[in-house]
């Protein structure tokens, strides 16, 4: 295992120099460019949203939600301290939502219902002291968030904290909980894109966000398969990465899941753009792919060389774009994170 870590190291420079607009991380740096003086709490919150709503959702949709909000806050000059107030956030909320792509914020909050609570609950809460003497950081950050949650139960109106639990992660339901340390990798490690505000907690105690995109690569990299959505699977690829770097094992997260974001490896690996993925060479079923995507390989002539990310944008976003309409079309085939909004009312 020793041997991957050079070449990752490799990639985490490229990749983190070039793709944060492709992750939910931007939400926060975002924050940070606009509001220089925010303190910490306020870089706790902000990151916190920005990754407990990345889910079921594309993130470029997404992430133009979060960018247009703080675009707002800027514009009127609002702190997120402001909006703990229930009728400063309705106001905003209410000039706010006019703007949002689609008419909603997110497909399982589409007005927002959740959004004030949470903001709360996270705002008005230390949660770095409740996890510094734990070494399960996920569960006991869960167990915390949803003690929080309760305290306001007999405030939150019924509609309002359904959408809540719908958004919030139970830490009883065996999930890898994903967001949860995907939050964590974002406050914990020092090393840019990360932010490494919560200097007391120990790095090599986080856990792999397991979701879709390093179910995966990560999967089709280490073990030739695509990971189950469980925490065994999560503890399972993050014990590996801890051989490959035992003093920050998850600062490859943001690697391993790029290829998947990017359009690169898809659901089905006959259409995955292997020769165009900067991790073919590592992957047990890219480097035994000598063709194109099966959708182009009557097309191309000439392999697409893998020198460096910035050619490849270009040339991927030309070639995902006609793949995804030829197989919505041709099978209808759809991504699960549908941009279609599901009300809760």
């Amino acid at each position: 295992m020793e041997t991957f870590r050079p070449f990752l190291d490799e990639l985490y420079a490229k990749f983190s120099k070039n793709y944060l607009s492709t992750s939910m991380l931007y939400v926060p740096h975002y924050y940070l460019k606009l509001f220089r003086e925010a303190d910490r709490s306020e870089i706790e919150t902000v990151s916190f949203l920005a990754a407990i709503y990345d889910y079921q959702m594309r993130v470029p949709t997404l992430l133009n939600n979060f960018v247009l909000l703080l675009d707002e806050m800027y514009k009127k000059n609002v702190r997120l301290i402001e909006l703990l107030d229930r009728m400063s956030w309705e106001n905003f909320r209410q000039s706010f939502y006019n703007q949002v792509l689609y008419g909603f914020f997110h497909r399982f909050d589409p007005k927002m219902k959740a959004f004030y609570w949470i903001l709360k609950i996270v705002y008005e809460c230390d949660l770095e002291s409740k996890l510094k003497n734990s070494f399960e950081y996920d569960m006991v950050l869960a167990s915390a968030i949803y003690s929080e949650l309760e305290k306001y139960k007999n405030m939150v109106p019924v509609d309002e904290y359904r959408v809540v639990k719908s958004i919030l992660p139970s830490p009883e339901k065996g999930s890898p909980l994903k967001r949860y340390n995907l939050f964590l990798r974002w406050m914990v490690r020092d090393e840019y894109p990360d932010l490494g505000k919560w200097k007391s907690l120990d790095k090599t105690k986080l856990k792999v966000p397991l979701g879709l995109e390093i179910q995966r690569t990560a999967g089709r990299i280490f073990y030739g398969r695509d990971l189950k959505a469980s925490r065994s699977e999560s503890l399972k690829i993050t014990k590996l990465l801890q051989q490959i770097n035992p003093d920050d094992p998850i600062k490859y997260d943001f690697v391993l899941s790029r290829p998947a974001l990017l359009g690169w490896c898809l659901k089905e690996k006959e259409y995955s753009h292997c020769q165009t993925c900067l991790l073919k060479q590592a992957c047990k079923i890219g480097s035994k792919t000598g063709t194109y995507s099966k959708l182009f390989d009557t097309k191309l002539k000439e392999p697409i060389e893998a020198i460096n990310p910035e050619s490849l944008i270009r040339k991927h976003d030309h070639l995902v774009k006609i793949a995804y309409q030829y197989l919505v079309k041709k099978y209808n085939l759809y991504d699960c994170r549908t941009d279609t909004a599901i009300d809760h009312d």
